[in-house]
């Protein structure tokens, strides 16, 4: 089935710059590196399009509850904190869980590599808590842009990036370098500064919660869903979404009641329901799927941390192939839910299980030869890839 875009136009896609891999140290639950390497992938011949450039585009993140899955989310995300002003969860700057409590490391420790064409772009921080950055390096294969450690620091790799003149003062190491010389200079064209800087401002995390939903990055401040939809004149375009995503036959109107603001409600045989009120759970996800589905434009790497909390196993697959079926973003999908473990809908290289031995796809864990005729979901319950 092919899943219509929802009237979302996509810039072209040229030759983009994807995270290759990424590592935390003695944050929050990590006490010891955990590391996701996007770049270990083998030579499936199906799915082809979730694996991009060596690089896997697509993929799915299983691991029991509690462990580890939402917090490897947010210090993915920490980069946004770091290089953006945008939308930060508050986790984030909970100063007291910043650094591991098992640790006695002063610091925590974020590893970052950029696929940029046919370069590696090596960036690399460290924090004593979230606002204090006391370590920050950058490299472009192999070779050093610039490195600062506490008072000391090495910037004479930025001449090679139109920054050479450039006098570098961030202050008492609140502020990152990487974002004060890309805030500050004009770079040249296919800079790493540049592509660092773009692709960070188009991640997106979001997580949905009974207490509300959260995102962080893409945007300074949290929308509406439903003054989107209503202002933007999108509740048949949403209808139909609804329709072809989950199946739902939903009649849906606005109101427009002389000075109250218009409401989006469902309109039922005796009388019209306010719809965040009527709506399910699981319905209320796929607005908020929708809102961001309909931003996919700007987005550079999404991270859907349990993203089928309220959906049935059908809906969440059709969520999945929806999405993995945009070759212009990565995604990093999070759940529990081993149904959607399958051949069917990633390929196994896409499957990474988080557990005490790290993050590791599902053809690392174990000897035998996955192919595509394999059952993933039987050979997971069944233990194949357990510790």
């Amino acid at each position: 089935m092919k899943y219509k875009n929802y009237n979302v136009i996509r810039n072209k896609i040229t030759e983009i710059i994807m995270l290759k891999r990424f590592a935390v140290e003695n944050y929050r639950g990590f006490r010891d590196r955990v590391e996701m390497d996007l770049s270990k992938v083998r030579n499936y011949t199906f799915h082809a399009d979730y694996v991009r450039n060596g690089i896997v585009n697509k993929c799915m993140i299983v691991g029991r509850n509690g462990c580890g899955k939402t917090n490897f989310g947010l210090a993915l995300f920490d980069i946004v904190s770091v290089l953006t002003d945008f939308q930060t969860e508050t986790k984030q700057k909970d100063a007291f869980g910043f650094l591991n409590g098992d640790s006695d490391v002063p610091y925590a420790t974020f590893s970052y590599v950029f696929r940029n064409g046919s370069n590696d772009i090596e960036y690399e921080y460290r924090k004593t808590s979230p606002d204090n950055i006391v370590y920050e390096t950058m490299k472009v294969n192999g070779e050093r842009v610039f490195v600062r450690d506490g008072l000391n620091a090495d910037y004479s790799g930025l001449g090679m990036y139109g920054a050479g003149d450039l006098r570098v003062d961030i202050g008492d190491g609140a502020l990152s370098v990487l974002r004060f010389v890309a805030n500050n200079t004009v770079q040249p064209e296919g800079s790493p500064i540049s592509a660092v800087m773009d692709f960070v401002k188009g991640m997106l995390y979001v997580r949905s919660t009974q207490e509300g939903n959260r995102y962080i990055g893409i945007t300074r401040g949290s929308e509406a869903l439903q003054d989107y939809i209503v202002s933007n004149g999108l509740t048949d375009d949403f209808r139909k979404a609804l329709k072809e995503m989950a199946d739902l036959d939903v009649d849906l109107g606005v109101t427009d009641v002389p000075g109250s603001p218009k409401r989006l409600v469902m309109r039922t045989r005796n009388k019209m329901l306010d719809f965040d009120g009527a709506a399910s759970s699981g319905t209320r996800l796929l607005m908020l799927h929708y809102y961001w589905m309909r931003h996919l434009a700007d987005v550079t790497f999404v991270y859907l941390d349990e993203f089928d909390a309220y959906y049935h196993f059908e809906l969440a697959e059709n969520v999945m192939r929806r999405l993995s079926d945009d070759p212009g973003f990565q995604c990093v999908f999070t759940s529990h839910n081993t149904t959607l473990v399958s051949n069917r809908i990633l390929r196994p290289d896409c499957y990474m299980v988080l557990d005490s031995r790290g993050i590791t796809s599902l053809p690392d864990l174990t000897d035998r030869e996955i192919r595509e005729g394999h059952n993933l979901e039987k050979l997971l319950r069944g233990g194949e890839f357990d510790e």
